[in-house]
C-alpha cells in the first residue's frame, strides 16, 4: 500500500488517455472502481476535461459519484510527462460529508490497530503459558525431585521459570535436584548463560546438581561457561535414579 492510498481527497494517477493507473481509497469510496477517467465525467464537463491535458490547472467538473448522479469537483492537475496527477476536492455541499468519511476511516483504523494489540497481548500470555509448561519440576520423593526442559533452551525459557523455579526448590528444601535435558533442541548463548546463573543459585542454595541426557557438545558449553565442577552428569534419568537407590540402600 502507498501513502497516496490514504490521502484524504480523491486522487487519480492517469495516462494521457486518461486511462486510471491508480486510485486512492477516497476516491473508490466516492466513485467506485474507475478504468478511465471519462467513465465518471459528466457529458456537460466531457469538452471541458480536455483541459486537463494543462500542466498545473486548476478546473470545475461536474463528476458521476456512486451515491449521487453529480457533484461539482475542484480538480487539480500536475503532469510529470505523460502521468497525471489528479486531486479531486468536493465543492463545500460536499466536504461536510467527505469529513465524515474521515472520521469514519480514522475510527475503522483506531478499532483495528485496538484488536492487533489485543491479539498480541493474548500471544505474548500464550507464548509464555507455554514456556511454563516447558520446564516442569516433579518430585522425585521429599528431598530430590527433576527438572525436565523441552524445546530450545533459550533466554526466554529460563528467564520466565527462574522464579517459579527457586521458590519451589526453597519451599520444598531438596538435597539433589536432577535437571534432563532429554527434551532440549537447540541451545542459544544466550540461553547457555542464564541456565549456567539459573545452576550456581540452585547450588548456592545447598543442592546437589545432577544433569542428564545432555549431549557431549552441550557439557563442554556448559564447562566452558565456568559451571561447577561437582556437577554430575548422568546419560538418562533412569541412570540417575539407579545410582541413587544403590547410594541410599
Amino acid at each position: 500500500m502507498t501513502e497516496t492510498n490514504n490521502l484524504p481527497l480523491p486522487y487519480f494517477k492517469i495516462d494521457r488517455s486518461y486511462d486510471v493507473l491508480q486510485q486512492s481509497n477516497s476516491a473508490f469510496n466516492l466513485f467506485g472502481t474507475v478504468m478511465n477517467l471519462s467513465a465518471i465525467v459528466d457529458q456537460d464537463s466531457l469538452f471541458k476535461s480536455k483541459l486537463l491535458q494543462v500542466n498545473a490547472l486548476n478546473i470545475e467538473l461536474v463528476l458521476k459519484t456512486s451515491k449521487n448522479p453529480l457533484a461539482l469537483f475542484e480538480c487539480s492537475i500536475e503532469w510529470f510527462e505523460d502521468t497525471g496527477f489528479l486531486l479531486c476536492a468536493p465543492s463545500n455541499h460536499m466536504i461536510p460529508k467527505l469529513e465524515q468519511l474521515v472520521k469514519e476511516h480514522q475510527k475503522r483504523l483506531a478499532s483495528t490497530n485496538f484488536e492487533l494489540l489485543e491479539q498480541k497481548e493474548e500471544l505474548h500470555a500464550l507464548l509464555t503459558k507455554i514456556l511454563r509448561l516447558s520446564a516442569p519440576i516433579l518430585d522425585i520423593d521429599d528431598h530430590r525431585a527433576v527438572i525436565s526442559f523441552f524445546g530450545d533452551l533459550n533466554a526466554e525459557l529460563i528467564k520466565v521459570n527462574t522464579h517459579s523455579l527457586l521458590n519451589r526448590a526453597y519451599e520444598k528444601s531438596y538435597n539433589e535436584l536432577l535437571i534432563d535435558f532429554s527434551g532440549v533442541g537447540e541451545i542459544t548463548e544466550e540461553g547457555m548463560n542464564q541456565f549456567v546463573k539459573l545452576i550456581n543459585q540452585f547450588k548456592f542454595m545447598g543442592m546437589t546438581i545432577g544433569i542428564s541426557g545432555i549431549k557431549p557438545d552441550q557439557a563442554l558449553d556448559l564447562k566452558k561457561n565456568k559451571i561447577k565442577e561437582d556437577i554430575v552428569f548422568k546419560n538418562s534419568l533412569k541412570h540417575f535414579l539407579n545410582v541413587n537407590k544403590r547410594t541410599t540402600s
